[in-house]
């Protein structure tokens, strides 16, 4: 079996969605996490994801696809080209921001 980023994101969302599951940011990253986890589950950049569960248990407001984001700007020789200071909070992320045009 395999999967995608946008595939974990979609399901994420709809997981943690008032409109839907409601879940708590945690039960939810907790069980994709042991999705993932499953043998014969193949992902290309799984420990990137699995990353990004534990960071947005911690950081539940950023959102699952900004904490994948930066799961992925942490990746040796990564920098995050990006507006957006909430990744500030994140530890061991490299952000360069473009300077602001005239």
């Amino acid at each position: 079996m395999t999967t995608s980023d946008p595939v974990i994101a979609e399901v994420a969302f709809i997981l943690t969605a008032k409109a839907h599951y409601q879940l708590a940011v945690s039960e939810a990253a907790d069980r994709l996490s042991r999705l993932l986890k499953l043998r014969g589950v193949k992902f290309r950049d799984k420990v990137v994801v699995l990353e990004a569960f534990e960071v947005w248990e911690t950081k539940p407001k950023l959102g699952f696809v900004d904490v994948l984001t930066a799961s992925y700007a942490k990746q040796p020789g990564a920098e995050l080209a990006t507006f957006d200071r909430d990744f500030d909070e994140i530890s061991g992320i490299s952000r360069w921001q473009p300077p602001h045009l005239s």
